[in-house]
Order: C-alpha cells, then sequence, then structure tokens
C-alpha cells in the first residue's frame, strides 16, 4: 500500500509508478492512491510505466514480470512542459488493471498543442476529466 497526498512538484518528472520489470525480483504493485496534488511544468505529469525495455517500450522481446493493480491519481491539478499530461504505459502480458482517473486537471504550458493522455494496456476508469485526457 502507497499512499501520496497533497504533495506539490515541480518543475521535475511529476508522479511516476515505474519504471517496473526491469529488475529480477521485483514485486507486484498494488493498492497505489495519489491525491490532492499539484504539479508544476513537469515532464511527465502522471505516469505509469510497467516495461522490460528502455525508452516506455513496454514489452520489446521480453516480457513483464509485474502486475500494476489498483492505482488511484485523484484530484491532482497543475500544468505539465509537455502535451502528455497523462502516460499509462502498461506491458502487453499483464495490462495495468484497475486504474482511476478521477478530476484530474493538468493543462499544457505550450502553445499549438493540447493537453493529452497516451494510455496502453491500460484498464479502469476516467471520472471527471477533460475529454483529452480521459484515456481509459
Amino acid at each position: 500500500m502507497i499512499r501520496i497526498h497533497g504533495v506539490k512538484c515541480g518543475p521535475g518528472h511529476g508522479i511516476s509508478v515505474g519504471s517496473l520489470g526491469r529488475y529480477k525480483d521485483e514485486k507486484d504493485v498494488e493498492d497505489v492512491k495519489v491525491t490532492g496534488c499539484t504539479l508544476a511544468g513537469t515532464t511527465n505529469g502522471l505516469r505509469i510505466k510497467s516495461s522490460t525495455a528502455p525508452n516506455n517500450i513496454c514489452v520489446k522481446s521480453g516480457a513483464s514480470k509485474v502486475a500494476v493493480n489498483d492505482v488511484v491519481f485523484k484530484n491532482i491539478h497543475g500544468t505539465s512542459n509537455t502535451p502528455e499530461a497523462i502516460t499509462l504505459n502498461c506491458a502487453n502480458n499483464l495490462p495495468c488493471e484497475g486504474v482511476q482517473l478521477v478530476n484530474i486537471d493538468i493543462k499544457y504550458n505550450g502553445s499549438g498543442n493540447k493537453t493529452m493522455a497516451v494510455c496502453k494496456n491500460a484498464i479502469g476508469k476516467s471520472i471527471g476529466l477533460a475529454k483529452e485526457l480521459a484515456c481509459i
């Protein structure tokens, strides 16, 4: 069980669960709740990354051995220096399950691009999000 509440971060990477699956004896990640946080000019916003390969590629030739279940991002607001305010990049063989995005309001600082979410193999629900951030 992991609880994060009231964190103000940035500039920096934002709030990430990952990089998972890179090491032999890693344990599954379950019951993570991130609530009431503020992001200021982060590069990743909110992110889950389970992988066996570098650079946000989930599965190249191998498969992840780490499951990610029951992760809640709730009441998070702020800004991102990249358009991808939310990235849920989960392994092909072990999708992230039970992911909840609730009342997320992260805006892109730049011009010409909309704030967006990028999702791969994430199963869950989005509640109270702007349309561009509702990827599950």
